[in-house]
């Protein structure tokens, strides 16, 4: 998701826009799935047996208090989480967590030129385990950031210097390689951690410009298939790095251009049998999902009126984007997962529209978590500073910065509703 972060400032800088007004519409009907998660045996079972991992993120970047003022707290990674937020996440029937984290190998390498295990970072990804283990649920972990990559090369923020010389720079990507081999080595016997999602939101498509833009997997291909901008080289190699120490944790790979449902299809097979491959949808997005509070685009269960203004978005729209992955899953034989997908809380019809999205991932048997769970944290909650766009405890008044009790909250409603379909939990399983 292509958003800025800066105390409440958000800037949507959407790469492409697939279901906007006066695009196509499908009502091609998505085959349902039977759940068998009650008898899942493994970690791998609850990923290709149907919807059976109902969660959210959690997201955590490097604290840099000259620029975030405080709102992350006073640690080396904010913002904190306590283990209430943990608890409260698995009250609403929750029972998994993308940990959303920076990695734990240095961004930069050292005097040596080497990219080095950031035992900070280490030691705060452990304690988010620790507590995401205490309240029952599983988790998958995301690695945001890594040698060659930081924060602002995902979500660009005015002051801050994006790194993405991961696509340009071999001893980064090696370092990648390190990076997740160590991790897989050091979580293997968890029993929580049910998938290693191996990098957050890929894009090198938006660095390699030249000669021509790429913003199309036509565009991208014919020039960089298998060069470092390439992203399913690296993926495989991290992908096999694991498989040296790990046989079994599921491994979880989104496609480029921000793991878009559009590229989907452009992720080759890493020749692995426990790969889960994975989507963040948000469309229509830069029409609807993400649109300033100023905007009149809604979205409801009358038949849609796209091509005027405004725009009124239906369940038809998200099956064009759910067609992507329904479709994938059918010609390549096997699962796949939505890892973040959401909503501003303050759009109109946003309960409706996230009702719709989770029917429909239902009816498809993919996982899925929303984007995202907030801390309670006091400094980060403060008004005009929080960032709150997705905090669906708040309700749907965009000038709310409390939570709303979850009987008078349509959103949370509609969370609980799903959320607790969960029958699997770690404290019912032995893997």
């Amino acid at each position: 998701m292509k958003i800025i972060r800066g105390g409440i400032a958000l800037m949507l800088l959407a790469a492409i826009t697939l279901a906007s007004c006066g695009g196509a519409k499908s009502s091609t009907p998505i085959a349902t799935t039977t759940d068998a998660c009650i008898g899942a045996t493994s970690k791998w079972a609850l990923w290709s047996g149907g919807t059976c991992l109902r969660g959210a993120n959690v997201w955590q970047t490097v604290n840099i208090p000259s620029f975030y003022g405080g709102t992350l707290g006073t640690g080396l990674y904010g913002p904190p989480f306590s283990q209430p937020d943990f608890d409260a996440l698995a009250a609403t029937g929750a029972n998994v967590v993308n940990l959303s984290h920076p990695g734990i190998f240095s961004e930069i390498p050292d005097s040596t030129g080497n990219y080095v295990l950031n035992n900070a970072a280490l030691a705060n990804l452990n304690a988010l385990l620790g507590m995401v283990k205490k309240a029952n649920m599983f988790a998958v972990i995301t690695f945001r950031t890594g040698p060659g990559r930081n924060e602002e090369d995902i979500v660009p923020q005015a002051g801050l210097t994006p790194l993405n010389s991961v696509w340009s720079n071999t001893t980064a990507q090696n370092a990648w390689v390190a990076m997740w081999q160590y991790a897989a080595n050091l979580y293997k016997n968890e029993p929580v951690v049910v998938g290693y999602d191996l990098m957050n939101e890929p894009h090198p498509n938006a660095q390699a410009v030249t000669p021509v833009p790429t913003s199309t997997p036509s565009q991208f291909y014919p020039q960089y298939a298998n060069a470092p901008y390439d992203w399913n080289p690296l993926a495989k190699k991290i992908s096999d790095a694991i498989r040296q120490v790990d046989t079994t944790t599921p491994i979880l790979i989104g496609g480029m251009d921000w793991s878009g449902a559009a590229w989907l299809n452009s992720l080759t097979s890493n020749g692995d049998s426990k790969t889960v491959y994975m989507v963040h949808q948000y469309e229509p997005q830069a029409s609807y999902t993400h649109q300033p509070t100023t905007s009149t685009n809604t979205y409801g269960t009358t038949a849609s009126s796209c091509g005027l203004t405004p725009c009124s978005y239906t369940r038809n729209d998200l099956l064009t984007q759910f067609h992507f992955i329904s479709s994938f899953k059918t010609a390549r034989n096997t699962p796949a997962g939505v890892n973040e997908f959401g909503v501003m809380r303050y759009q109109p019809g946003a309960a409706q529209y996230l009702t719709d999205e989770m029917d429909i991932m239902e009816s498809i048997g993919v996982n899925y978590s929303i984007w995202d769970w907030e801390t309670t944290d006091l400094a980060f909650a403060t008004v005009g500073l929080a960032y709150d766009h997705f905090n669906y405890r708040k309700g749907i008044d965009p000038n709310n910065h409390v939570d709303v009790p979850l009987n008078a909250n349509v959103l949370t409603t509609v969370l609980q509703k799903y959320f607790q379909k969960n029958t699997v939990r770690p404290s019912n399983r032995s893997f």
